[in-house]
């Protein structure tokens, strides 16, 4: 049996506010498609950090399906057009290792499209920082006790 990976998200970004940083099990995530509906920005700051957890999580399952283990964060940097498309993804602040670091940069697109802007939000592209937790976890083979 796996254990899963856990991704911790929390976004700071220019014009919106912190979003609180929730763990989130790989196979705890649900598709897009269970999303409340994105009527304001504090909605859209939720849909944004829910997206890239579960991209996140997608991510860590396969780093540590690939052998990385232990707990890391990376800070990823992109810019969000008022349609929801990402562009400029960059790592803003290095976990230390650079395979993590590659993982790390997936994520934004992976979670991608965002929502689009609500009409509170300026048509203004945002730029967003996010500083990743992830926790990679090796996977652990079957029973290994003899009888």
């Amino acid at each position: 049996m796996k254990k899963a990976g856990v991704i911790s998200v929390s976004i700071r970004a220019f014009a919106f506010a912190l979003l609180a940083a929730v763990p989130v099990a790989a196979q705890e995530t649900s598709p897009p498609s269970e999303e409340p509906p994105v009527l304001v920005q504090q909605d859209w700051n939720r849909a944004v950090s829910a997206r890239l957890q579960r991209a996140g999580a997608e991510v860590v399952a396969r780093g540590s399906e690939s052998g990385i283990s232990g707990q890391f964060t990376a800070k990823v940097g992109f810019s969000v057009a008022a349609d929801g498309m990402i562009t400029d993804v960059k790592i803003a602040g290095s976990s230390g290792n650079a395979a993590v670091d590659q993982l790390a940069v997936q994520i934004p697109t992976l979670a991608s499209p965002m929502p689009s802007f609500t009409p509170d939000m300026t048509p203004d592209a945002k730029a967003v920082v996010a500083p990743l937790q992830l926790n990679f976890e090796a996977p652990q083979t079957g029973d290994t006790t003899q009888p």
